[in-house]
């Protein structure tokens, strides 16, 4: 199976011209089945396109055609990370691991850190057993976007996030919820920000809460990644239908001011 993964040339400004790029995706791989119609297009449509996000420098935003291109892609890359129920940061998941495979069926976006994503394929790489040894997606996308030579200049300083174009949530809640993962990790302010808020104005009995909610999908043994998911899904699009919706009418524009506050600019999708 064939499988291309393409850097913009050049830097992509959101909002404004999110739509445009999403649907020159979808025009791409569709064009490429409809002129091959009567043929094997496998090797025509597991696609995944990167761009740098203009407001955000360093911040990659990929987008696969299929949601399972860009979760065979990514999601071991996030148990890599510490992001997985039950499993520590640095574990490489077997391709057979049920935690894996069921992650896959479920997952709508991703966030890494770039160091995490240099570290994870280069583990991989050097991997002998094959059920550790990268994937054709994990493959494509080291060779194709991390060894390329805009990435690998960068020494694992910037991050990255990842949708699909047939996602299976709402697209603009999962991209707005990428996007303020990757404020929270490049913007020290607004971390900062989101770490006071939750320390003094959320509960302690909604902290237990929010943590056995977000305990649900993710490693809650780091509070900090409890934090970010809380900041996450209560100030993304549609956050009132999402998994933090419990909160929402109780903390979510009281962030939002705090954060105005600060004059952190965001990104409105």
């Amino acid at each position: 199976m064939a499988f291309e993964v393409a850097i913009r040339n050049k830097s992509l400004s959101l909002p404004n011209e999110l739509d445009a790029w999403l649907a020159s995706i979808k025009t791409k791989v569709g064009r490429s089945i409809l002129e091959n119609l009567t043929a094997d297009t496998d090797g025509l449509d597991h696609y995944i396109e990167c761009a740098e996000i203009k407001e955000l420098p360093g911040t990659f935003f990929c987008c696969s055609f299929y949601q399972q291109d860009i979760n065979d892609a990514l999601t071991r890359a996030g148990i890599f990370m510490g992001a997985g129920k039950g499993m520590k940061a640095g574990t490489v998941a077997k391709h057979s691991d049920f935690p894996l495979i069921n992650y896959k069926k479920l997952v709508a976006g991703h966030n890494l850190p770039g160091a995490v994503v240099t570290d994870f394929f280069a583990e991989i790489e050097s991997a002998s057993d094959a059920q550790l040894k990268a994937n054709t997606a994990e493959q494509a996308f080291l060779n194709q976007f991390v060894k390329s030579k805009q990435i690998d200049a960068l020494n694992g300083k910037f991050y990255l996030i990842g949708i699909s174009i047939q996602t299976t949530k709402d697209q603009k809640g999962v991209i707005s919820h990428e996007i303020f993962h990757a404020y929270h990790f490049l913007n020290p302010q607004y971390r900062d920000t989101v770490l006071r808020f939750w320390q003094d104005q959320v509960s302690d009995a909604d902290k237990t809460a929010i943590t056995n909610e977000v305990g649900l999908a993710y490693n809650v043994d780091d509070e900090s990644l409890v934090i970010d998911e809380f900041q996450a899904y209560l100030v993304q699009n549609n956050a009132e239908k999402d998994r933090m919706k419990a909160f929402v009418a109780k903390y979510r524009n009281a962030l939002l001011k705090e954060l105005k506050n600060q004059n952190i600019e965001l990104i409105q999708i």
